[in-house]
């Protein structure tokens, strides 16, 4: 039977968590400065930014890389075949989000795709 290998165990210490906290406290307070600013630039860089590396990845990698990139695109054509129309800021971060979760979604499901067809093939 074989043996599982857990990753170490991950231990915060006190000024760690100080300072992710104190990060993240200045981020929320950016956010409700210039909420809509930052929410743009958001989306911004998921829309038009972020595609990019999962594209070279897309062309250049092998493996389970590769699919998840080609996966991970998904999402990313069908918003630029289909723009949404934004009625507000909320819905600018909606839509935003979706398409993180969605190709996150996309992308696992390429590699489980992947290593499935690959196991059923060694048989």
């Amino acid at each position: 039977m074989p043996t599982i290998d857990f990753p170490p165990r991950f231990q915060f210490s006190l000024r760690g968590m100080l300072i992710a906290v104190a990060v993240l406290t200045v981020l929320l307070g950016l956010l409700a400065v210039a909420g809509g600013l930052l929410a743009w630039l958001l989306a911004i860089f998921v829309v038009w930014i972020l595609p990019t590396p999962l594209l070279i990845a897309a062309i250049y990698s092998r493996g389970d890389m590769r699919a998840f990139s080609i996966g991970a695109l998904v999402p990313w054509v069908s918003r630029w075949a289909n723009p949404p129309i934004y009625d507000s800021l909320m819905s600018v971060v909606n839509s935003t989000l979706w398409v993180l979760v969605m190709a996150g979604i996309c992308g696992a499901v390429a590699v489980a795709s992947r290593r499935w067809m690959e196991r059923d093939a060694s048989r």
